[in-house]
């Protein structure tokens, strides 16, 4: 009988010294999931907000959000098709520019560096 792993996930989104001397907030975000057949996936979506970008930790919160949302509603298992990994990473950028939207501000104003890695029992991969 296989038994699926057992995850530790370690994390953190820490400001750095140059946002902290000029009253920035962390532009960071770090979600993650564990899910899927026998609950032997695991995904992390990290975000790196754009330091030019006035509110940039939010378009972070939203696309690592937006990825464990989707992950989750997906069953996990098509993600390491690359196909559904780039509908997936659409997806994050579509949820980024509706709440630029929401928030009445230009898209760029959220702009984020987004990194998605997908590990299953016998196989990974990075979007």
């Amino acid at each position: 009988m296989t038994h699926p792993p057992t995850w530790t996930v370690l994390g953190d989104s820490v400001i750095g010294t140059s946002h902290q001397k000029t009253g920035q907030p962390c532009q960071d975000a770090f979600r993650w999931v564990v899910g899927g057949p026998s609950d032997g996936w695991l995904v992390v979506a990290a975000a790196d907000g754009a330091g030019s970008a006035s509110r940039s930790e939010v378009g972070a919160r939203v696309a690592c959000d937006e990825v464990v949302r989707r992950v989750c509603a997906s069953g996990f298992v098509p993600l390491l098709d690359e196909t559904a990994g780039r509908e997936l990473m659409r997806q994050a950028r579509e949820a980024v520019l509706a709440e630029a939207e929401r928030l009445q501000l230009p898209p760029r104003e959220l702009a984020c560096t987004l990194l998605v890695a997908v590990v299953a029992p016998t196989a990974a991969g990075n979007l």
